[in-house]
Order: C-alpha cells, then structure tokens, then sequence
C-alpha cells in the first residue's frame, strides 16, 4: 500500500474525489503534500485516517471560515496527525487569521510541527500568542509567517521569554510576523 504521497497538485476541485480519496484507496496514507483549494482538501481527509503530516499549500482559500472548517475536519478525520504544514500564498480577500481560531482546534494539542505561511496579517497580541501555544504542549517545531509585508505586528520581544516558558519541548520556531 502507499504510505507516502509527495505531491498532488489539485486545480479542478473534485480532483482529490476523482483521485480516490474518498473511496478509501489511500487509507494507509501517512504523509501526504497537498496543493488544491482548501474546500477541495475536505474530501480528501475523510481517506486517510492514518496521516501523521500533512502539507497544504493552497493559492485560494475563499474565506476565513473555510480554514476554520478545514482545521475542524482536520481535528476530527486525522486522530494521527502530529505535523501540520499550510502555506497560502495568494489571498483573494484580506483574511485575517487569528491565534483564537487557531487554538479552538483539537488537532493543535497533539501537533510536534507547526508552520503556517500566509500572506496578510496575523491579528493578536503576546497574550494571544502564548494562549495559542499554551493549547500546543507537545510542540517541537513551531513557524508563522507572513509572506507579505502587511504593516506592524502587535507582537514583542516579550513574548519570547514567555513562549519558552509555555513549550518546554520546543526546538525551532521562527516567528516572521
């Protein structure tokens, strides 16, 4: 069976339906690099329960509640996910994405990785960050990027004293925000 699926590069949305997704053909899927729409991609978790890092590099997510929807599917349909990778490169509208959406998700609590790169502003504070990874104990690797120059972050140098108190298990992180 297939563990390992590098790429899969999805421009028509019921590609990942038509690749066999929901069929189940990839259920002993553990790795899995992903570029489609993110409604796409909702199909496309329900095979492959096993998963333990995903991918996602996505040009369109067409709002902010349909990364929340994403993030929720992800929680429920990957119980084995602990590496979870999003780039998003292009927004068609300024989504703001916060650390609150962010740490409402159960998926965050068993995550060792963590990367997220997205083009506009992230909204929130220290206070929001740290309650971000406060949700994250099993944290090893943790990255946020803005990939666009959005303007000045709310966050300080102060929030690094306090994210090493809240990631005891932290390793790298790379704050670009």
């Amino acid at each position: 069976p297939v563990t390992h699926l590098i790429s899969l590069r999805a421009s028509d949305p019921e590609c990942p339906t038509k690749a066999g997704f929901g069929e189940g053909l990839f259920s002993s899927l553990t790795s899995l690099e992903i570029a489609a729409s993110f409604s796409s991609m909702l199909t496309c978790l329900r095979g492959v329960p096993g998963l333990t890092k995903l991918l996602i590099s996505s040009e369109w997510p067409e709002d902010v509640s349909t990364v929340d929807m994403l993030l929720g599917s992800i929680s429920e349909y990957l119980p084995s996910l602990v590496s979870l990778k999003v780039h998003c490169h292009t927004l068609l509208a300024k989504i703001p994405l916060t650390f609150r959406m962010l740490s409402q998700h159960s998926v965050m609590r068993r995550l060792t990785n963590f990367e997220l790169e997205w083009p506009a502003a992230f909204e929130g504070s220290n206070d929001h960050l740290i309650s971000l990874v406060s949700h994250m104990p099993a944290i090893e690797e943790f990255s946020l990027e803005v990939t666009r120059d959005t303007g000045v972050s709310n966050l300080t140098l102060d929030v690094l004293a306090a994210l090493s108190r809240q990631c005891p298990k932290l390793r790298k992180l790379t704050l670009n925000i």
